[in-house]
């Protein structure tokens, strides 16, 4: 898989491949508060 031009829309796999651990378990923990306080 070669990317030559930039994507505006990456799948959730390849921005957590392109995105630092800690970044992406931050991102995580925010969207999992996101969902608890959205289903309530």
């Amino acid at each position: 898989m070669e990317r030559q031009l930039p994507q505006p829309f990456f799948s959730s796999e390849e921005r957590i491949a392109s995105t630092p651990p800690s970044l992406t378990c931050a991102m995580a923990a925010k969207h999992q508060r996101r969902q608890i306080r959205d289903g309530q």
